[in-house]
């Protein structure tokens, strides 16, 4: 950890661990999925049920509108900082996740303007260069 510099302060929450990885890979390390034996019990977060009242669906989402924030600013800041690595699949990656998460705000999410908020904030800070933990008053 320590000879490729430690963790990225300006991360909170999302990316952290991809942000870690990308850097290894520029430092000639290998980033491996899965160590026999090893296991982690990781739990995303809780799961929401949402459904569209249009299409009669129903999805369940794990993220609420901070986390929504974290994932469009971090992934941005990530995509702009490693796109290089092999530009078409991060770009194809990252901005098909930024709009299916969009998209899925639209459709499904259960407090759309904070999530729509959140999504625009996260936009916006990233663009601003404000990095790191950020206090919510919507």
């Amino acid at each position: 950890c320590e000879k490729i510099g430690g963790w990225d302060e300006k991360l909170f929450i999302d990316d952290v661990d991809f942000e870690f990885c990308y850097r290894g890979i520029l430092n000639n390390y290998k980033c491996i999925n899965c160590i026999q034996g090893v296991y982690l019990r990781h739990k995303v977060g809780n799961l929401f049920r949402c459904k569209n009242k249009i299409f009669n669906k129903v999805i369940e989402s794990d993220h609420n509108y901070i986390r929504t924030y974290y994932i469009v600013r971090n992934g941005i800041y990530v995509y702009f900082k490693y796109h290089k690595l092999n530009e078409i699949i991060f770009l194809k990656w990252y901005i098909r996740n930024l709009l299916k998460l969009f998209i899925n705000i639209i459709l499904y999410k259960n407090e759309k303007i904070k999530n729509l908020k959140a999504y625009r904030d996260g936009i916006i800070d990233y663009l601003r260069n404000k990095m790191g933990k950020k206090e919510f008053n919507y």
